[in-house]
């Protein structure tokens, strides 16, 4: 794939492997002002949008497509082998004569390669780019909606201390889904929530106070890709659940008051809550026009967000599941003449089962005479075509193996061809004036239980269990959710999960035939990239499955071609779990701990260890939620510093000596009521004493390690009084202990 600017204008170019088309923006963008240009594909199919800023007019989108010509669909690209370059070529590159440009002249920032970010910064090599620009003032950002887009893994967390949610609630919010699971909202303090969530495709509204649990519920499903509006209310002990400004259930709940909390989260939670009365599963869809209490929330500006997409675009539903609770099928209409099949066909798509067999694709005319048919029989892809014939792939491998498989099915008036993955590709001349009639629609997964496929049409005509995505016909792309005849079909993301047997050792490749100081120069045209001596479509492995123990005997070069940060780093060999765990790589650095901090109302020991060599730096800290009860240990001009505060004026305590040596150190801090102890190393003793009459300290999770969120390490600073840094930027070692 190559982005270009030719003439003045943006140009996309695309090969797959059997033919290249291009394609161009009308859009002038020599023009010295910010344009984003957006590449988008789907198998065959690619689409070039290039945005500008156009003022009082708002944001003008130019958009382009191209249909990259032959049989085969997918974009290989080889982690040991392959290159991005951004920003222009090295001379000695050997690429493909229809680039046109070899050098860029301009600015480039924010760009994203699959979804993922590329950081300009992490290159592998550059070249004359030693100039910065200014950052752009225009396209900062597109989102014209409050809302964001879930990725059923992720979640956004929105600051909790301005609402107070004693003995009044009022949540309203919109979504739109296609899953049947999935938390909505939360807000929660110890054993107490409430929670809106969907269970079956139910509306679930839960309020625990106490122990006590109030359920509502809708009796009707929502998990139909419509946009929903949902109020939910508890004013003293009553409750009530509205959805589209319709009461679908009301209570009584117990008077007991829901204090604050620094949180409230939005369609999931982080690892996962332990509140058994609500769903952990996290919400796949659209949430917009969040209103807590009388305050309308932009859940843009939250204070973390992750597996997220800012704004709530029309729906597009690239996946298709079935299960065998509910097997189905997605009827598509056939809306333009691209569509009607007779004298060619194409269709690429992609698959992933565990069954054998399964109708994947039928369409066909009335009385079925003429048919057109692909599915799995026995493991094995036959495709079925009359007048035509049937082509079917090799009985040495079958495609049932949980992993995805990508698939161009070609049919034109002499040949019948199946290309799979890209790897394999069978093909089956017929006869003359093979033309189909097609007036069905194009069915997907099944057809209609009332319909009977007549034998002989398709190689199996059981409802096919499994996953169906990124499906075009004849380069028209197959969007889902277009369909309003989809029964017992799920419109999320895939959940079949990816085979139990894959290995969890890394690939082992023996790099010792490249020299570590081999440069993009030294490649000639003659020369081939070496080709790795292990098979890549089946040893490489998502980062998540390295093992965490593993300890090479030699640490592993960087082969040539890849990134310089590795996406897993290999563990040290010479660190072990008892060595600690280090803090301060980035100013926010820290680890919460959830612990039952009424525990330390009356008394409390501390201990851990630590190292450093810099003079500042939290180490320990707990507070209660008006920062006026806390425990603190920390650094300080070198010294070390324990502090805490019953309520009546904080106590206050340090070392005569330096303690950022750089070694070891040892420290315990205890406190009974109101008098406390600091002790270093087991010989440096000092008493401390909070001020006042109080004695408990009032305290809540979570307790900080190693440095504080930036919320609390503002509020903090006083009880800190450590100006400048609120982390330790070294090792503490998981000694830990609480008492």
């Amino acid at each position: 794939m190559a982005l270009e600017i030719v003439d003045g204008k943006v140009v996309l170019t695309m090969e797959l492997g059997s033919g290249l088309d291009s394609t161009f923006s009308t859009t002038n963008v020599n023009d010295g002002q910010w344009h984003r240009a957006t590449v988008e594909r789907t198998g065959k199919i690619g689409t070039l949008t290039v945005q500008t800023d156009a003022g009082e007019e708002g944001i003008k989108n130019d958009v382009s497509e191209i249909h990259i010509p032959g049989t085969f669909s997918v974009f290989n690209l080889n982690e040991n082998a392959s290159k991005l370059y951004i920003g222009g070529i090295p001379e000695a590159a050997k690429i493909q004569k229809d680039v046109q440009t070899r050098t860029f002249t301009g600015c480039i920032e924010e760009v994203d390669f699959g979804e993922t970010p590329v950081g300009l910064w992490n290159f592998v090599k550059a070249q004359n780019n030693f100039e910065g620009c200014v950052g752009r003032d225009k396209l900062v950002t597109l989102v014209t909606s409050n809302g964001l887009r879930f990725d059923g893994r992720g979640y956004a967390i929105m600051p909790g201390e301005r609402h107070n949610f004693a003995r009044e609630i009022i949540v309203i919010l919109e979504f739109k889904t296609y899953a049947e699971e999935g938390l909505l909202f939360l807000v929660e303090n110890g054993n107490n929530f409430f929670a809106l969530e969907l269970q079956e495709g139910r509306l679930f509204s839960k309020l625990m106070l106490d122990g006590n649990l109030v359920v509502l519920k809708s009796p009707n499903v929502y998990n139909n890709g419509s946009w929903h509006r949902v109020e939910a209310k508890r004013v003293g002990k009553d409750t009530l659940l509205s959805i589209n400004s319709v009461e679908v259930d009301s209570g009584l709940a117990s008077e007991v008051e829901l204090q604050k909390t620094r949180d409230i989260y939005v369609g999931g939670y982080p690892g996962g809550h332990t509140h058994t009365e609500i769903t952990n599963v996290n919400f796949e869809g659209c949430i917009q026009n969040l209103q807590i209490g009388t305050a309308n929330e932009d859940l843009n500006k939250n204070k973390e967000a992750l597996g997220v997409v800012p704004g709530c675009p029309a729906t597009i539903a690239r996946t298709v599941s079935f299960s065998n609770e509910s097997p189905g099928y997605v009827a598509m209409r056939r809306t333009s003449m691209k569509s009607h099949l007779n004298k060619y066909a194409q269709l690429t798509f992609k698959f992933k089962t565990v069954e054998p067999d399964g109708l994947i694709f039928y369409a066909a005319d009335e009385e079925q005479s003429s048919y057109l048919s692909i599915a799995l029989a026995d493991g094995h892809l036959v495709m079925k075509s009359n007048p035509g014939g049937e082509i079917r792939t090799a009985t040495s491998k079958k495609y049932n193996d949980k992993n995805w498989h990508y698939v161009t099915a070609t049919k034109t008036l002499h040949q019948l061809r199946l290309d799979i993955d890209d790897l394999y590709d069978f093909n089956q001349e017929t006869s003359d004036k093979n033309e189909i009639s097609i007036t069905t629609p194009l069915y997907f997964g099944g057809v209609p239980q009332d319909y009977v496929i007549k034998p002989q049409a398709a190689a199996s005509v059981k409802t096919f269990i499994g996953c169906i995505g990124d499906t075009t016909v004849n380069n028209q792309f197959q969007n889902f959710a277009d369909s309003q005849d989809r029964p017992g079909s799920s419109l999320t993301s895939c959940p079949l999960a990816d085979p139990d047997e894959v290995t969890t050792e890394p690939p082992v490749v023996d790099y010792s035939t490249v020299s570590p100081d081999h440069t993009e120069e030294e490649t000639t045209e003659d020369q081939e990239i070496q080709k790795p001596d292990f098979d890549i479509f089946t040893t490489l492995l998502p980062s998540t499955t390295l093992p965490t123990t593993l300890e090479p005997t030699v640490p592993y070069p960087t082969p040539y071609g890849l990134c310089k940060l590795p996406i897993s780093p290999l563990s040290d060999p010479d660190v072990t779990a008892e060595d600690g765990m280090r803090y301060g790589n980035s100013p926010w650095a820290r680890r919460e701990f959830y612990v039952r901090t009424s525990t330390l109302l009356d008394e409390s020991t501390f201990s851990l260890e630590f190292k450093t060599d810099l003079p500042d730096g939290a180490m320990f800290y707990v507070s209660g939620s008006d920062y006026t009860y806390f425990v603190a240990f920390y650094l300080r001009n070198s010294k070390v510093f324990f502090a805490f505060d019953c309520g009546g004026g904080a106590g206050r305590a340090s070392t005569n000596e330096n303690y950022n040596d750089g070694d070891w150190h040892s420290v315990k801090f205890s406190r009974r009521g109101r008098n406390g102890q600091l002790e270093v190393d087991g010989r440096e003793v000092i008493e401390v004493k909070s001020l006042g009459s109080p004695n408990s300290l009032n305290v809540r999770a979570p307790v900080y390690i190693g440095g504080l969120s930036e919320d609390t390490a503002r509020k903090a600073k006083n009880n800190l009084q450590v100006k400048v840094i609120f982390y330790i930027p070294d090792t503490i070692r998981p000694t830990l202990q609480l008492f």
